[in-house]
């Protein structure tokens, strides 16, 4: 137990592992004595979840899983839906021991979650109603799509289905095709550069 409350003060382990991972383990092996001993844990690990909600109802973390090798601002959208997917597992184990003040708790706080992705991480990203990754990402990232995978299909008919996921690849091809022009002009560019200054350089030492 001890070495475990070392990873707590991580938001995202405390949630994978002190909620989900667990929580999901317990239910798994339908083992009563073993959840006994370890809902202090689990209750440790939800009490430090639930005191970094925000005003805006979102679960505010220094970093995600790509340890900000991307942007991923102060609250990211990655942690919203492991948090919302965990809450809701827990409410089925605090059901099952007969701890029903404690599963309604956790469906409130997966709720709120839920309000909190709605409201802070839909948005409009380049041309598209669709969900941000975080307050300060400008760019459509493949992360964006993990509200799907926790059941959250709120904006599933505005993505528009394939059609959509086919113009967004498109777009990204022309885009990616503008900048190889670019890059092979920059190369034109720079080799015409040089053939006029060895051909300079070549004429100088003829006159010389």
């Amino acid at each position: 137990m001890g070495s475990y409350a070392l990873f707590l003060p991580k938001l995202r382990v405390s949630i994978k592992l002190g909620c989900n991972g667990v929580s999901r383990y317990l239910m798994t092996t339908g083992d009563r004595q073993n959840t006994y001993a370890l809902l202090p844990f689990i209750e440790k690990a939800l009490r430090y979840q639930l005191s970094r909600f925000s005003e805006d109802d979102v679960l505010l973390s220094d970093s995600d899983e790509l340890e900000n090798r991307f942007l991923s601002g102060s609250a990211n959208l990655s942690t919203q839906c492991i948090a919302y997917d965990a809450f809701i597992s827990l409410s089925y184990l605090f059901e099952g021991i007969g701890k029903s003040d404690k599963a309604a708790e956790v469906r409130n706080a997966a709720q709120r979650v839920r309000r909190g992705i709605k409201n802070y991480f839909e948005a409009e990203v380049e041309g598209y109603d669709t969900y941000r990754y975080c307050k300060e990402e400008d760019k459509l990232r493949s992360w964006i799509c993990l509200p799907l995978t926790v059941g959250i299909e709120d904006r599933k008919k505005r993505y528009g289905g394939r059609a959509a996921f086919r113009q967004v690849v498109q777009r990204r091809r022309d885009t990616d095709q503008k900048r190889r022009e670019d890059v092979l002009g920059q190369i034109c560019a720079l080799c015409n550069k040089r053939i006029v200054y060895r051909a300079g350089k070549r004429k100088s030492l003829q006159i010389a």
